[in-house]
């Protein structure tokens, strides 16, 4: 509890200094004019973009923003595929995923940087002992299973031979039997 009074001290401290600061209007100070400037140039570039975003948008239906050339290759390449577009670029995409999710070790990329490369390493590392440790599972239960598959074989095997014996004697039986 003494640290939580500490830390609010500290920062109520803080703040009486800045009040201070900001009533005597440093923090209220009128920007030059080319900052003003800068501000308006910056407003006026913003407004165009969203203007010419808006037009794009409703002249045609834009797909992840992709230029003319990239779009008309979407086309292309979903026909080809006898998909939709939106079929097309979803199956990509998850490709894409798949692929970066299922590559290799030795295929990671230089530009991760080398602390994720031995994170992901780790992690990869991992999975691979939990899918070992599965395997010498299975592995156990296949062995235990064929062994006693095996012994039910010979023990089939038995079987039959007995059944044999028995359906020879049968027929002696029932002489004795008649007799």
């Amino acid at each position: 509890m003494a640290k939580k009074k500490l830390l609010r001290k500290a920062v109520m401290g803080d703040l009486k200094d800045k009040l201070g600061i900001h009533n005597k209007g440093e923090f209220l100070e009128e920007p030059s004019e080319e900052e003003m400037k800068e501000r308006e140039a910056e407003r006026e570039r913003r407004k165009k973009e969203l203007e010419e975003v808006e037009k794009a948008i409703r002249g045609k239906q834009v797909k992840f923003l992709a230029t003319e050339k990239e779009l008309a290759e979407i086309k292309k390449y979903a026909r080809l595929d006898r998909k939709s577009q939106s079929e097309f670029i979803r199956s990509s995409i998850w490709e894409k995923i798949n692929s970066l999710i299922a590559r290799p070790l030795d295929k990671i990329s230089k530009d991760d940087g080398k602390a994720r490369d031995e994170e992901r390493h780790k992690e990869l590392k991992g999975e691979m002992e939990a899918i070992k440790e599965r395997l010498k599972i299975l592995t156990r239960l296949e062995r235990k299973g064929l062994k006693r598959l095996a012994g039910l074989e010979i023990r089939e095997k038995e079987l039959k031979g007995e059944l044999e014996a028995i359906k020879d004697r049968l027929p002696r039986l029932e002489m004795k039997e008649k007799e």
